[in-house]
């Protein structure tokens, strides 16, 4: 992929993020609003964005765009990549096995890649776990079965520990169960975050803000999915996901009258005594971002703003024990 492409991708994302936070906008505001641009990259990113059915042009004034909902947009963008994938099944098929697993060609080398059979699909999720950066989300419109938790939970506690941030949504009707409460509980504890939502209408993972991979009805009794690496599609299923989010609640039976996992209690207690985030983070053997997400996390649970508020609102709540300088374990 040439920089040109690289630059004309992003800015795809950030023309549709634009848009979606306002709404609608015409082209001069647009011009205005991305000024370090110049009108030629705005205008191939606008009509990418159509042709995508992410963006759809208003029928009254040509220089006028606006954005349906982000389920829409990403229903409108399946819809072409689907009929994309349709138009070049041929080349696929005589590309065969090489091209599905592809693990000789560059990682971006394709925009969108069918993979299928457990083996294939289980690398393909191995390179998107490790080469993560960021962080994961995952959408699941289906109850996971305790064979899948037990073999993910391993690699999704190495994704936390190097500071990459896990997050979670599951179908309503895993709220009760059992398993999936047990894999919650060692989950969480290293910084991951589930939460439960009404409606999960599609299975995906998002890898930081460079795939998404869909997942796909059984192939020949095989499991199968379809990795898309296209700007307005990431975009418009991150857009989707936090929208979810927003609405969606913590698992039951998890969230507690407050309580801190071990590893919050030993964050605050390194804290308490003075250390530094690079030092707690050294103390625990964890990454400084999986420190600075849980300080974060408990920064939005208890309503502060500072470290110095999260102290204070943690001595109140009988976390921390202000003459021993240790947070309390019971």
């Amino acid at each position: 992929m040439t920089q040109g492409s690289d630059i004309r991708e992003g800015l795809t994302g950030t023309v549709y993020e634009v848009l979606l936070e306002f709404g609608a906008a015409t082209v001069p505001q647009l011009h205005e609003r991305l000024a370090d641009r110049n009108n030629e990259q705005i205008a191939l990113a606008l009509e990418s964005l159509v042709e995508m059915g992410a963006v759809r042009r208003s029928m009254t004034d040509a220089q006028s765009f606006w954005t349906p909902s982000p389920l829409v947009a990403l229903t409108n963008s399946l819809h072409v990549l689907s009929k994309r994938m349709k138009d070049h099944v041929d080349v696929i098929d005589r590309a065969g096995a090489a091209v599905l697993r592809s693990d000789a060609m560059p990682e971006n080398h394709l925009l969108i890649e069918p993979v299928v059979g457990s083996n294939a699909l289980l690398d393909r999720l191995g390179v998107f776990m490790s080469g993560a950066r960021s962080e994961l989300r995952s959408l699941l419109n289906y109850v996971p079965v305790p064979a899948m938790l037990d073999s993910s939970l391993p690699g999704d506690v190495g994704v936390l520990q190097r500071g990459v941030g896990i997050r979670s949504l599951y179908p309503q009707e895993a709220q009760d169960l059992q398993h999936v409460r047990e894999y919650a509980a060692t989950f969480l504890e290293h910084g991951g975050e589930i939460r439960i939502s009404v409606h999960t209408p599609v299975g995906l993972w998002i890898v930081d803000h460079s795939a998404v991979v869909f997942s796909e009805p059984m192939v020949d009794g095989e499991p199968a999915a379809t990795i898309v690496r296209v700007p307005a599609v990431i975009n418009a299923c991150s857009a989707l996901f936090e929208d979810l989010w927003s609405s969606a609640t913590r698992l039951a039976g998890n969230e507690g009258p407050w309580e801190l996992s071990g590893r919050e209690r030993r964050i605050l207690s390194e804290y308490a005594k003075g250390y530094t985030e690079r030092r707690v983070a050294e103390k625990l053997g964890i990454a400084s971002r999986t420190v600075s997400r849980i300080v974060a996390k408990l920064q939005s649970r208890t309503g502060t703003a500072s470290l110095f508020a999260l102290a204070v609102e943690a001595e109140r709540r009988g976390w921390i024990n202000p003459e021993e300088g240790s947070a309390r374990t019971t």
